[in-house]
């Protein structure tokens, strides 16, 4: 038996026959509804054309509870209540009649500006989907952007939350039972999905340093993949660290049975280099000590060399140290700021990687020889993108035409049967420098909550 055969709806009520009564309001096409004679109204909630009921008080919210959903949709042809919480959480919940099939969903918001945890929404959102898959019994509710003109591919609007729905195959359920179910099941689906990201091989860090710090703390970031195979030498991770203009991400991918290791590593790292404990805690071998020991001499010299050429005040190793034990024992991105003080938020600045995505279209645009079709898009876009450049709000740019309009662009460029792909492959350096355009755009895309393209693609 699938899941989908397994999983039942609640059985069916014997809930009150429903009878209804519209009062009309002053507002034109708004009014109230007696439920067998009681108004449970206020003035928040409210009846639109006596067709979709709006509940937005709680009372409202418990009358209808008692009725069958067959009962209330012989009545309107919507209900929306979003005056449900669950945890201090907001939530929508909505059933809909339309050609005679009643679909029912349940969604919860997804706050990007205060997203809290290691993996990106994007991420989340994958393992959701995956999850759902696996369930049976529902489909993702999301709005959708628009969508792609070659694969039909749904440009998800994330911002406007996640949550699942499905097709009543009997509405002669009650209200309150299927509300219960779909609530119950959906934080399921969530439960699922963020315990398979939290058994992800991999760890990340995030950190901008000011610039008076950056070269040293890129060094010392980077010296972390030479210590991890001294010390670990049958460990088989992975470190990369990527940098775009002060922010500098360091992703460690370990295989399969060495995560507890890395991270293990990567905690006796942190207490070197802020000077928690002595290298000779964790390092026994001569040669590797003497290595640790010097790559923190150099930093303290890039410093010390930088507070000379600039005349600056505050910079210290100490502060280094402090920025980079904030960055490597937090289990989030951080985007820390040093005035001296330390505090770190959650704030992601998008300018620069519009910038750069500008700048790789310019460079693009200036190899392109005979070809006005080329031209004229890569313009277009550049043009589009030039009006954000200053823009700091994710849900602007998400919002923005252009980010599907560059995605199509760049995914008709990896087609091997474009006229695109050929035009890009006449070009000297054309193919790396669209490899190097993909990898810009999933940056900026995962900060908005946009889908990404495949990483075959990217550089």
């Amino acid at each position: 038996m699938t899941n989908k055969e397994n999983q039942q709806e609640p059985e069916q009520s014997n809930s009150t026959k429903l009878v209804v009564e519209f009062l009309n309001l002053d507002e034109k096409d708004h009014q109230h509804a007696l439920f067998n004679g009681k108004n449970y109204f206020t003035a928040k909630s409210y009846c639109y054309n006596k067709s979709s009921l709006y509940v937005k008080n709680h009372d409202l919210f418990l009358a209808i509870c008692e009725y069958d959903v067959a009962d209330l949709m012989e009545h309107f042809s919507s209900i929306y209540v979003d005056t449900i919480t669950h945890d201090g959480v907001s939530l929508d919940f909505k059933i809909r009649t339309y050609k005679g099939e009643t679909r029912v969903s349940i969604v919860f918001p997804v706050n990007l500006e205060d997203w809290k945890q290691p993996w990106s929404v994007n991420e989340y959102f994958g393992e959701y989907q995956k999850e759902l898959l696996s369930n049976g019994e529902y489909e993702v509710s999301c709005d959708v952007i628009d969508y792609l003109e070659d694969t039909n591919e749904p440009f998800y609007d994330l911002y406007n939350g996640i949550g699942i729905t499905k097709t009543l195959t009997d509405p002669k359920v009650n209200f309150k039972d299927i509300y219960q179910k779909m609530l119950s099941d959906s934080l399921a689906i969530d439960s699922a999905a963020i315990g398979n990201l939290s058994r992800s091989n991999s760890i990340e860090r995030c950190i901008e340093f000011p610039p008076q710090y950056q070269q040293a703390g890129i060094g010392i970031l980077s010296y972390f993949s030479s210590y991890l195979s001294q010390q670990y030498p049958n460990s088989s991770a992975r470190v990369k660290i990527e940098q775009n203009g002060t922010s500098v991400r360091m992703i460690i991918e370990a295989e399969d049975g060495t995560l507890e290791t890395v991270e293990k590593a990567l905690h006796e790292y942190e207490m070197i280099v802020t000077g928690k404990q002595r290298p000779e805690d964790f390092i026994s071998d001569g040669f590797a000590l003497l290595e640790v020991k010097n790559e923190l001499r150099i930093a303290k010299t890039r410093i010390e060399s930088l507070q000379d050429l600039r005349g600056l005040q505050d910079s210290r190793i100490e502060q280094l140290m402090d920025i980079i034990k904030l960055g490597l024992s937090r289990e989030q991105n951080l985007v820390i700021d040093f005035k001296p003080e330390i505090s770190v938020t959650n704030n992601v600045t998008i300018n620069q990687d519009i910038s750069d995505i500008i700048s790789s279209i310019c460079e693009l645009k200036a190899e392109v020889k005979n070809n006005d079709q080329l031209e004229n898009d890569l313009s277009s876009i550049e043009n589009t993108l030039s009006q954000l450049e200053s823009e700091t709000d994710p849900a602007v740019i998400r919002r923005s035409p252009v980010m599907p309009k560059l995605k199509r662009f760049l995914l008709q460029v990896s087609d091997k049967d474009s006229d695109l792909n050929t035009s890009i492959n006449s070009i000297k350096s054309g193919v790396s420098m669209c490899q190097e355009l993909f990898g810009k755009y999933n940056k900026l895309a995962e900060w908005c909550a946009l889908p990404v393209i495949p990483s075959i693609f990217v550089k």
